[in-house]
């Protein structure tokens, strides 16, 4: 009995030796671990996400109300131009090419019809023109855009021949001016002419 004693007084030593010691390597590593650093480091890289995530937020802000202000500055520019300028657009049509001095024969225009709300869909066979024109001053442009659909456009088109109106067209309360017209390969797809006109 008093051996079995003995042991286990000798076992709880032992035991307390170990807690000691362990308790000692544990107050080491920790002056060792450096705290300070750490919680440093932590605060510096939270704070330099915060700032980031900050910045990111202010200049989306900042470009979407610099878009805002460019497309209302825009708009308000656009709204002003047309309301200055009045620019109206309206279609022509003709049945045929030719200049008045060869009775509608040859390479030009020699007659043509004001089409203001007729469907240009519903005309085959009809060749057509837009006319742009500034209802302030009434002068405005008739262009016509030149396809491979006949033989006399695909001269015109190979050829860049120029497009004659030997005098002026009235018809209703517009005038195509006479004059010879350089072709234009900047008007449709294949090249065409902008021909004056004058709205009254």
């Amino acid at each position: 009995m008093r051996k079995l004693l003995r042991l286990t007084n000798t076992v709880e030593k032992l035991q307390l030796l170990l807690l000691m010691f362990l308790y000692v390597c544990l107050i080491k590593a920790l002056e060792t671990f450096d705290y300070i650093s750490i919680i440093f480091n932590f605060l510096t890289i939270y704070a330099m996400k915060k700032l980031f995530f900050s910045l990111v937020t202010i200049l989306a802000l900042a470009s979407f109300t610099l878009s805002c202000e460019k497309e209302n500055v825009e708009t308000q520019e656009n709204a002003t131009s047309l309301t200055a300028n009045k620019w109206y657009i309206f279609y022509a049509t003709w049945e045929e090419w030719g200049r008045a001095s060869r009775n509608c024969a040859g390479w030009g225009l020699c007659n043509f019809e004001s089409c203001w709300t007729c469907e240009i869909a519903d005309r085959p066979g009809v060749h057509t023109g837009k006319v742009v024109y500034n209802d302030e001053t009434g002068k405005g442009t008739l262009s016509i855009e030149l396809d491979q659909s006949e033989e006399i456009q695909i001269e015109a088109i190979t050829w860049e021949l120029p497009f004659t109106v030997d005098k002026d067209i009235v018809n209703d309360n517009v005038t195509v001016r006479k004059g010879i017209y350089k072709f234009d390969s900047k008007v449709g797809p294949y090249g065409g002419y902008l021909v004056d006109v004058l709205v009254n």
